[in-house]
């Protein structure tokens, strides 16, 4: 693995990977668990938006009100600078230059928006 931009992508993608971890495991047991099914995706919608949405605009929030959240508007995300892409991708980035490190920050950004809209 020459390219640490490549690098950067591994270690986003096992930084991201931790955040689906917990919900993975509880649904994967063997018995019924739509009991618990809303509260866990919530957990899950709000560790993803804690990457990269403004801290006021999910926090005590649940349900329909986490969905309401625009996650598409820019006033409502991070400064690029604050987006967590994890610590491993966020030292990767200092060995390239200042257009890939952009170029990765928009890539992740378009990455928790399209997951979170999805959820």
């Amino acid at each position: 693995m020459r390219s640490p931009v490549t690098f950067a992508y591994l270690h986003f993608l096992i930084s991201v990977g931790t955040l689906f971890d917990k919900f993975l495991v509880i649904m994967q047991k063997q018995e019924p668990l739509i009991h618990i099914l809303h509260d866990e995706l919530v957990e899950l919608l709000q560790r993803i938006m804690g990457r990269f949405v403004v801290f006021d605009l999910y926090d005590e929030k649940t349900g329909s009100d986490l969905l309401n959240i625009k996650v598409k508007e820019e006033k409502n995300l991070l400064p690029d600078n604050k987006i967590d892409v994890g610590e491993g991708a966020r030292l990767a980035l200092k060995e390239v230059d200042i257009v890939q490190q952009r170029l990765f920050t928009l890539n992740a950004k378009k990455f928790f928006i399209t997951v979170t809209s999805y959820l």
